[in-house]
């Protein structure tokens, strides 16, 4: 049939569009794609698969054994995670390898509801996936090599956050525009100390219609800064004079202009404990260990399983009305 394309032996190039995480709560992917009828034995890698009807036509853009994965299945996967067609073809099939593995693995079980098919599936990630990648098999010198290349994720200076006034002087104003500007600040800063919302009063003047004045105007937030950061220095050096949030004591002069800075939030520095860093790093490792892993076991499975996918179809739900309001690749 032209377009449709039999991936037999070899599937590595895949690799796993799940996640490991996401196999593990598979309550809607296992109820996703049609139910596969499994017989076998009880290991998952060598039992015989059933193999239903369906072939690639039409609403089917894809099979795993025969059995469906339809285009408005894609398109609900593709909504309900938010990512491309050809991303949640992807995991509705490698959703359907597993669950078809886990009923292999969980033969003569009885399967009343789809909890059950849940669990199968978590039994057999917690055996081919977690079992067979352990916190134990993690390096203690690759651990330590990375938390000395990754100091600077473990500690963070104090930040602080702020809103300003700004009276700035451009190129080319009138004599005497500084000192109207200098004067102007000092104002304002009197009424924003005095103000019971002072941050409020500042941003104000974002709202205000424009003046007729010998200098520009300008209100804006200040995203977070450190003490070392890449700001104006004077605006810095302000900006951590006072203990904690307020109006800073006095009006500050920078390269921009003259301001009125008023401390908004302070973030405290902080810093993990090395026990802390280390646990964090051995838990993202054991996690990319585990990932990989997975990724093998979907490979393994998919060696062993017919699968046929069109990529005509899967292009022209891309651009069909089940995809609306899904961003193509």
């Amino acid at each position: 049939m032209t377009g449709r394309r039999t991936v037999g032996r070899s599937v590595s190039s895949r690799g796993s569009g799940l996640g490991f995480a996401a196999a593990l709560v598979l309550v809607a992917g296992c109820g996703s794609v049609d139910d596969v009828d499994v017989d076998g034995a009880s290991d998952p890698a060598h039992a015989p698969a059933s193999v239903g009807p369906a072939a690639v036509g039409g609403r089917v853009v894809s099979t795993i054994d025969g059995h469906p994965i339809t285009v408005d299945q894609v398109a609900a996967a593709a909504r309900a995670a938010g990512v491309t067609p050809e991303v949640a073809l992807r995991r509705l099939q490698d959703e359907a390898l597993l669950a078809a593995a886990a009923r292999r693995a969980g033969a003569g079980v009885h399967e009343g509801a789809r909890g059950a098919r849940q669990v199968m599936v978590q039994a057999l990630l917690a055996e081919e996936v977690e079992r067979r990648v352990r916190p134990d098999a993690i390096d203690a010198a690759e651990l330590e090599a990375a938390y000395q290349a990754n100091l600077g994720r473990f500690e963070r200076p104090e930040q602080r956050e702020s809103v300003h006034l700004l009276a700035r002087v451009t190129e080319g104003a009138p004599a005497g525009a500084e000192a109207a500007a200098r004067a102007w600040i000092a104002e304002q800063h009197r009424i924003v100390s005095e103000s019971p919302d002072p941050e409020a009063a500042v941003l104000a003047f974002q709202s205000l219609p424009p003046r007729d004045r010998r200098f520009e105007v300008l209100a804006e937030r200040v995203p977070p800064q450190r003490r070392a950061g890449a700001a104006d220095p004077a605006y810095l050096a302000a900006l951590f004079r006072p203990d904690g949030p307020g109006v800073v004591d006095a009006p500050v002069q920078t390269s921009f202009g003259w301001h009125v800075v008023v401390v908004t939030e302070v973030e405290p520095a902080w810093e993990a404990t090395r026990e802390e860093a280390l646990a964090t790093l051995r838990d993202e490792r054991l996690a990319a260990l585990r990932h990989a892993r997975l990724g093998e076991l979907l490979s393994e499975l998919a060696a062993r399983t017919a699968i046929e996918v069109d990529p005509e179809a899967v292009s022209a739900a891309i651009d069909g009305d089940a995809l609306e309001g899904v961003e193509a690749p």
